[in-house]
């Protein structure tokens, strides 16, 4: 027999204490925060490109709505597909940034980053119903104001973006603090390529109109310009000492010259209307085609600031990875006990288990047919498993006798509510229902009616032709009645050769018209004979109505009584009514 559980585990348990406190260190501790900073910093920085990208697609989105308010109506179909792409590029993005910011649910600023992501949709939505609609005027026929008020629609949904990117970018700097100059460039890169898509959508309604700005316009103009000086000079700060040979410098020297020398000159000659731009009478579309591609160094200087920072926090993972895995070396005998301690605890003890406490929540709900497991060692466990198997033996007992118990029930209420020869429900069961049924219409003031019928000269059948043919025809006329009545009405059995049908929702002429027509199917109904002979049955039917029902059903059952005994007075084979009044008046057919 093996050692018992209950050594082995304190035995184990010792060991693994002994070992861990040897190998333990802060060391272990330090790197294992730094590998985690580092992996959190790399999730970090995915989402601020994310949410980086977001924000660039929003602001490339306007240089085609700028050149499709300035053509107008009569846009070319090349203009409105690249609109359509910037559209689709734009929602991509901003359904990733939301998707980030939902992986955050429930941590600080995120609920204030997603209220701002709300308002951008929502602004987003805006800014495009008022370039559709300027784009909808024909070409030049555009109010100024409408096309300026477009333009700032849609600026406005970048600043909304602000408090992701502020989130993502601290979440960033707090798992890196040595990355914050780097991060806090790369931002800077992506307000200046906002800004200078801003500088050149100032210039769509001047463009659009093919005129001077405004002095509005103009103001507008120099803020954004003077925004990007500011911007331009914090950079050169950050970035112009850069060595030789820098990835980062070389993009920012580019900047310098793809856009600070070049581009901004045309947006602002532009502005000027001087130069060689403006005699060549460019529209928003042409501005677009030739200013934007100039921006496109900005975004590679913020790529390659991004890019730099990747690179430093994929080092630092390796580094800790290292450090770790050194550190990792001197604890191996502990994982090696802790290893042989959690196999063994599986094999013997938590997978027969949980296996059995599956078969204890089969039991629970009478489900016997999971295999208990089977254990090889006797052990206290062995012993659970055998306890086990005894409790599931005696439940089945249990079930067993149960379940023969409530069909024993069934049976005696069945049978007690039921008539034997026909199968309607009997007297006793009729009341009991019908009951339920008057007090039901009686809260919704709706009407019911009573039908009582009885079988005419029904003893002379039973004696000319036996018990055997007038039990036929009470089958027969239960049949008739469950095809005559509908799934809410009660047919039941009264005794002898009576029966008795509620109808709920019924008034005075629909009740007779259902016992006329019911009179009608029992007159066709043939009976056959042991002699060959054919038995045609009649009955005689009492109706009786109340409108709201306010009375007892021993009232309505006197009252169908008297109208079926005031039938058979009037020649039989026939239905009469009892008027809601009470008095029985002789309607029939």
């Amino acid at each position: 027999m093996g050692m018992p559980l209950r050594r082995l585990v304190p035995l184990l348990a010792l060991l693994l204490s002994l070992f861990s406190m040897a190998v333990a260190s802060r060391a272990m501790v330090a790197e294992w925060t730094r590998l985690r900073d580092a992996d959190q910093a790399a999730l970090a920085l995915a989402d601020l490109k994310t949410a980086l990208v977001a924000a660039e697609m929003a602001s490339r989105e306007r240089a085609p709505a700028n050149a499709l308010m300035g053509q107008g109506a009569s846009a070319p179909e090349a203009t409105r597909q690249w609109l359509a792409q910037a559209r689709g590029r734009t929602d991509r993005a901003l359904e990733a940034l939301g998707a980030a910011l939902h992986a955050r649910a429930g941590q600080p600023r995120q609920a204030l980053a997603q209220h701002h992501l709300e308002q951008a949709l929502g602004q987003l939505r805006d800014g495009r119903a008022q370039v559709d609609a300027v784009a909808s005027q024909p070409q030049g026929g555009a109010d100024a104001q409408a096309i300026r008020q477009a333009v700032l629609a849609m600026a406005a949904v970048i600043p909304e973006l602000g408090p992701a990117t502020a989130l993502m970018a601290d979440e960033l700097q707090r798992a890196a603090p040595a990355q914050a100059p780097p991060v806090q460039s790369a931002r800077m890169a992506a307000d200046l390529r906002e800004f200078a898509g801003l500088l050149g959508s100032h210039l769509t309604a001047a463009l659009a109109q093919q005129r001077p700005l405004t002095l509005e316009e103009r103001l507008a103009f120099e803020r954004t310009r003077g925004r990007m000086d500011q911007l331009r000079g914090q950079l050169a700060l950050r970035l112009d000492d850069a060595g030789a040979g820098d990835p980062v410098r070389d993009a920012w020297r580019a900047v310098n010259v793809s856009y600070f020398s070049s581009g901004i000159e045309l947006a602002q000659s532009v502005a000027n209307r001087r130069g060689q731009a403006a005699a060549r009478g460019l529209d928003p579309a042409g501005f677009a085609q030739v200013y934007v591609p100039r921006m496109e160094a900005i975004v590679a200087l913020r790529d390659q600031l991004l890019a730099r920072v990747s690179a430093a926090v994929a080092l630092e993972a390796v580094d800790a990875r290292w450090a770790l895995a050194i550190t990792g070396s001197v604890t191996a005998a502990t994982l090696l006990l802790l290893g042989l301690m959690a196999a063994t605890l599986k094999r013997r003890l938590l997978d027969p288990l949980g296996a059995t406490v599956q078969v204890l929540h089969a039991m629970a709900r009478n489900d016997h047919a999971v295999d208990l497991p089977v254990v090889r060692r006797r052990d206290e466990m062995s012993e659970v498993v055998d306890a086990v198997a005894a409790l599931r033996q005696h439940a089945r007992r249990q079930e067993e006798m149960a379940l023969e118990r409530s069909q024993l029930i069934a049976q005696l209420n069945e049978s007690s509510n039921t008539d034997f020869l026909t199968g309607l429900p009997n007297r006793r069961c009729f009341v009991d229902a019908a009951s339920k049924v008057l007090a039901r219409a009686a809260a919704q003031a709706r009407p019911v009616s009573l039908v009582l019928l009885d079988l005419d000269r029904f003893k002379s059948i039973n004696d000319r032709h036996g018990h055997d043919a007038g039990d036929r025809a009470l089958v027969a006329v239960a049949g008739a009645l469950k095809t005559a009545t509908r799934a809410g009405d009660l047919a039941a059995r009264m005794g002898g050769e009576e029966f008795i049908v509620l109808l709920e929702g019924c008034g005075e002429s629909q009740a007779l018209q259902f016992a006329e027509r019911l009179r009608e199917q029992l007159s066709r109904l043939r009976i056959a004979l042991a002699d060959g002979g054919v038995l045609q049955l009649t009955a005689s039917l009492g109706v009786a109505v109340q409108e709201a029902p306010d009375g007892p059903l021993d009232g309505l059952i006197r009252q169908a009584d008297a109208a079926m005994y005031q039938a058979k007075s009037l020649g039989r084979d026939r239905a009469v009514l009892v008027p809601p009044g009470g008095g029985v008046g002789p309607e029939g057919a």
